[in-house]
């Protein structure tokens, strides 16, 4: 059991971060793009939600008791918010010697800077960003 749930949490993490990244792509969000092109963006996308869909249902026979409701829940709350946080972290990382200045709050922020930019940049003029 705890092997299916280790699987799915990587399946939920990998798939959710090629989703954060064809978002971005197609928002304009270049701050939270891992890549300087759309195109690149989406065929991370594509790549990452392909191969994390084709090993986990077809590298072994998953039909048989599984999960239970409040465990696919709790897994997929933590590798959502791990697909998060590691997209916020590594464009930021990608993108930290890139001078930005964001001239929007919240979403707007991420057209022009990283997360780590727009986060200092609101807190640096004495205001919490919005």
């Amino acid at each position: 059991m705890f092997r299916l749930a280790a699987e799915y949490t990587l399946f939920v993490f990998v798939a959710g971060a090629g989703v954060l990244q064809a978002t971005a792509a197609h928002s304009g969000l270049w701050g939270l793009c891992f890549f300087r092109r759309r195109w690149q963006g989406y065929l991370f996308a594509m790549a990452s939600i392909a191969a994390a869909f084709a090993w986990f249902f077809l590298s072994y026979d998953r039909n048989r008791p599984g999960l239970e409701g409040m465990e696919q829940v709790l897994l997929f709350s933590l590798a959502s918010a791990g697909a998060v946080a590691f997209t916020l972290t590594v464009s930021s990382v990608l993108k930290r010697k890139e001078k930005a200045t964001p001239r929007g709050h919240g979403l707007e922020a991420l057209r022009e800077a990283s997360y780590w930019q727009a986060w200092r940049h609101g807190w640096g003029d004495g205001d919490a960003p919005r």
